[in-house]
């Protein structure tokens, strides 16, 4: 049987709906969704993976229909209506065609606005990423001479606490201070640098700074004379 890695891409928020009709022509067993929404351009793609070649009963897609009505409207349309940002969301599912709900592996990016000063930037962005905290995995910082451009979150977690999160966020004080601090260094390290990405694992809810990945791009500038030696 063939692998399929992505069955479709459509701008449009009934796009599931579309995902499903392909898989039924294609008999496909699906493995995980993905789901995302680009903030800027304001498109929202569903993407299915998984193995084609089944002869699957209409009920399987039919559950799959029903679950991911639900997922719409409770997870994606509170995340785009409350936390303002892009996201990558992707669920795993069983071959029983059950979407699961203790493993859900999503990745928020928050554009940095270049209108506002340093401090209104970094609390716009925080202010959605500090309370998850305990699930984020990895922090990437991209970034330039300019300042900051994205911070971009990678986490593990259950529906059921992402939808607590999303509704009722909560930070503590030393959760606060440690992105405050991590801030001011983050925006003073791309300050000094032509390009900066910077990658920061996360250990229990804390920054593992020394553990940090960091790449930079050095920029030097000459003018076609001094090139040519002129």
């Amino acid at each position: 049987m063939n692998n399929v890695t992505e069955i479709s891409k459509y701008k449009s928020n009934t796009s599931h709906y579309e995902v499903l009709d392909q898989a039924i022509q294609k008999g496909l067993l699906f493995s995980t969704i993905e789901m995302e929404y680009k903030r800027g351009a304001k498109n929202f793609y569903t993407n299915g993976d998984g193995r084609k070649g089944f002869s699957l009963s209409a009920s399987y897609y039919k559950h799959l229909e029903f679950q991911l009505d639900s997922i719409r409207n409770r997870i994606i349309i509170p995340i785009i209506n409350k936390l303002n940002c892009s996201f990558v969301i992707v669920f795993e599912v069983s071959q029983k065609g059950e979407i699961l709900s203790d493993h859900v592996k999503l990745s928020l990016q928050m554009e940095c606005p270049k209108r506002l000063p340093y401090l209104e930037t970094v609390e716009e962005v925080f202010n959605v990423l500090m309370p998850f905290t305990d699930y984020i995995s990895n922090l990437e910082v991209n970034g330039h001479s300019r300042g900051l451009s994205y911070i971009r979150a990678e986490m593990n977690i259950s529906r059921e606490d992402l939808m607590d999160t999303i509704l009722n966020p909560y930070v503590d004080e030393f959760i606060e201070k440690q992105w405050h601090d991590f801030g001011i260094i983050a925006y003073h390290e791309a300050k000094e640098q032509f390009s900066l990405n910077v990658r920061i694992p996360f250990t229990y809810g804390a920054f593992t700074w020394d553990t940090i990945e960091k790449s930079i791009r050095i920029t030097q500038q000459e003018t076609l004379k001094e090139l040519m030696n002129i």
